[in-house]
């Protein structure tokens, strides 16, 4: 009887793990020697950006992806760039230039957040300062925090 209660509970681990088994890719980039797309992914689609004197940045620093738009995050511009999915330029947020105050950098934009629901990003620009732009709008709606030190 213990025999087969034993053999019921391995084959019971056995059946859940082959039904909940998931293929996980984890790639080391510092141990990656390269090789063509098509050994890792079934089909790739190439997406060219539209490239005009508005649209030019210098690195993706941060990309996020919604139903209609690429949003790009480039800190060397202090920009995040909007393009439409079929790579359409749609607009660029830019903070400014970025000075310095009290050893932080005032209008940097360094990081952001989309709210799917609403379609809006919400970004910090410096400090104390934080925009929700609502994209299909390109409506941005200000808030201030106060931050202890700054008047």
């Amino acid at each position: 009887m213990k025999f087969a209660i034993c053999l019921l509970l391995t084959f019971q681990v056995f059946t859940l793990n082959a039904v909940y088994s998931q293929t996980e890719i984890r790639i080391d980039p510092s141990a990656a020697y390269g090789g063509a797309g098509s050994q890792i992914f079934e089909n790739i689609h190439y997406i060219p950006l539209e490239t005009n004197n508005e649209s030019i940045f210098g690195a993706i620093d941060r990309l996020a992806v919604t139903k209609k738009y690429f949003v790009i995050l480039d800190l060397s511009t202090n920009s995040i760039l909007i393009f439409k999915r079929d790579g359409g330029f749609y607009t660029r947020i830019s903070g400014g230039d970025v000075s310095s105050y009290k050893g932080r950098q005032a209008n940097a934009i360094n990081d952001f957040a989309i709210d799917r629901d609403s379609n809006k990003i919400v970004y910090n620009k410096g400090i104390g300062n934080i925009i929700s732009y609502n994209i299909d709008q390109r409506k941005p709606t200000y808030y201030r925090i106060r931050v202890p030190g700054k008047r």
